[in-house]
């Protein structure tokens, strides 16, 4: 039975990760701050509660397990306009560091664990390239985006020079039930589904949207991470776009999820009148479906839809 270690296991991706390396067969090991695990417990499922800022701490865990596979699932990172500036240590120590434990500790105990390390689409600047690949340049806004490309450079570096492979995933816009309430897919869906149980009578229940106007690349959270599994089993080592290659705008999204069920979003909706969306860009996928034979496919209107079952079955 191979193992599997997994920094940031109680996130949206972490715990997914989780699940479905659990389904292949892995013994897993999930690293994590929260003081108790969202992953039911078996056998096959270890949790340990984690400061991922404690190098100590991950590099004795990689020691002690001595995992066939990594996913680095881990970051400090935050909705839409997040400041990072305040809590740059702790960016250093997560997004950085803890990837730099694993590699080092891994290159001591001459171990080859094939590493996964979730990267951002962010990576490639705002405004994104008319077209996105791997080669695209890269163009860092924030403190946030230059972590992890400091960290796509880490993974070189022991590739390189010690032969243990790496990969970063250029992860575009990826929800699921799990993501945090204040992003905005989350928050589209509440209004949907506060609709749907409240009809016409919205008084106060309305919420305000700051931009419908701009571009995005949405995906399933849980198809991406059963495709971060398949590039860590059969990927050659290198770097990946993983998005679903559809752009929509967000008032577009949002207009067509909200027509599935009749409604017109604007009824529930606020937010500025429409304007023309500046940024339009194109996901090129062609190295990830040579590496693995597949590419997400599942729309973020049926990734809205299990949100939205999920929701109203937890009410």
């Amino acid at each position: 039975m191979k193992t599997a270690l997994v920094l940031g296991a109680n996130g949206q991706d972490g715990s997914l990760a989780v699940e479905h390396l659990l389904r292949r067969g892995y013994r897993v090991v999930g690293l994590g701050r929260q003081p108790s695990t969202r992953i039911a417990a078996i056998p096959s499922y270890t949790y340990h509660c984690t400061d991922l800022r404690d190098a100590d701490l991950v590099r004795t865990r990689i020691a002690t397990e001595r995992p066939d596979v990594v996913l680095h699932l881990a970051a400090v990172h935050g909705s839409s306009g997040f400041q990072y500036e305040p809590v740059f240590n702790d960016v250093l120590a997560v997004n950085i560091g803890s990837l730099h434990a694993v590699l080092e500790e891994a290159r001591l105990q001459k171990l080859r664990p094939r590493v996964v390390y979730a990267s951002s689409s962010k990576v490639f600047g705002n405004p994104l390239p008319i077209v996105v690949d791997e080669d695209s340049p890269r163009m860092p806004t924030c403190l946030y985006s230059l972590s992890k490309i400091t960290a796509e450079e880490l993974l070189n570096h022991y590739d390189r020079h010690h032969g243990i492979s790496g990969s970063a995933l250029y992860l575009f816009n990826h929800e699921s039930e799990r993501r945090a309430t204040t992003f905005f897919i989350p928050r589209v869906v509440a209004a949907l589904r506060s609709a749907l149980v409240n009809g016409s009578n919205t008084k106060g229940l309305r919420i305000t949207l700051q931009n419908l106007d701009f571009h995005c690349d949405w995906g399933s959270a849980s198809e991406f991470m059963d495709i971060a599994v398949d590039v860590a089993e059969r990927a050659p080592a290198g770097h990946y776009c993983v998005a679903t290659g559809s752009t929509w705008t967000g008032r577009t999204m949002v207009q067509a999820l909200f027509a599935r069920h009749g409604l017109n979003y604007a009824n529930f909706i606020d937010a500025p009148s429409e304007v023309p969306a500046p940024g339009y860009f194109q996901v090129t996928l062609n190295k990830l479906e040579t590496a693995i034979g597949r590419r997400p496919r599942q729309s973020i209107l049926d990734v809205c839809e299990n949100m939205l079952t999920a929701s109203t079955t937890d009410a």
